[in-house]
């Protein structure tokens, strides 16, 4: 589990993630490769990508994210400790959350500006798709059901969030687990666009912009956040019941 976001690759294609999965499938099966199968999964990457801002820019492709990533698993496979005696068990539970809708005027500017401007064609600039994204998203149920996922492995917790989640997100989960190690997983379950932490809203990031891709409530993500710690520190109780005495 990485967390950065997609590299970019042609249209058809599993990103990083499948060169990944190949480089370790070479490097650990060299004489079957097509027999290992290496899964990775998204964390959380809503906010973070392979570019620093801060520096002049410098080009990459998903191969190069990929074979860092594959040395980085490669590296630490020599200091994994294997058991057949660990305690297994998991936790699912959903909240329902309510979505961002645009007021009765925003709404009858949308459709007038739609109307008048786009007819039957895509969108062709920002203003455009925000319009349209504005109808579309009126047309839709007002709330969403947020499949949120716990999961132990021993003494090892992974959670999956339906959303593409901040790292702020994972961070605050993490803090708050009562596991030696918290893995975090986006997309899980479900697509419910960005998940954004309630103080970046007034920033005015895209990923904060109301669209089908962005349209659960400002409290969602503490909500997640608390449901998910919930569930971490359910998993732990399980855990004492079941030991013996």
């Amino acid at each position: 589990s990485f967390c950065t976001h997609y590299a970019g690759a042609p249209a058809l294609s599993s990103d990083y993630f499948g060169v990944v999965a190949k480089e370790l499938a070479n490097s650990l099966r060299p004489d079957a490769p097509d027999q290992f199968v290496g899964i990775m999964a998204n964390a959380t990457s809503c906010d973070a990508n392979c570019i620093d801002f801060s520096r002049p820019a410098k080009p990459f492709d998903y191969h190069q994210v990929g074979s860092y990533v594959t040395s980085r698993i490669l590296a630490a496979l020599p200091s994994i400790e294997y058991s057949q005696t660990l305690n297994l068990n998991s936790k699912l539970e959903s909240i329902n959350a309510k979505v961002r809708q645009a007021s009765d005027e925003e709404l009858n500017q949308a459709i007038k500006y739609v109307d008048s401007k786009l007819a039957d064609r895509l969108p062709a600039n920002i203003e455009e798709n925000y319009a349209r994204e504005t109808v579309l998203l009126s047309k839709m149920p007002s709330t969403r059901d947020v499949p949120l996922q716990a999961l132990q492995i021993g003494n090892l917790a992974i959670v999956g969030y339906p959303t593409e989640t901040y790292n702020a997100t994972g961070l605050a989960v993490r803090a708050q687990s009562p596991f030696h190690v918290t893995l975090n997983i986006g997309l899980a379950n479900d697509l419910l666009g960005y998940l954004p932490p309630a103080d970046q809203f007034s920033l005015g990031g895209y990923t904060t912009w109301r669209a089908r891709t962005s349209c659960l409530d400002e409290s969602t993500e503490s909500r997640v956040v608390d449901t998910l710690t919930k569930l971490l520190t359910e998993l732990v109780s399980d855990s004492l019941r079941s030991e013996p005495v």
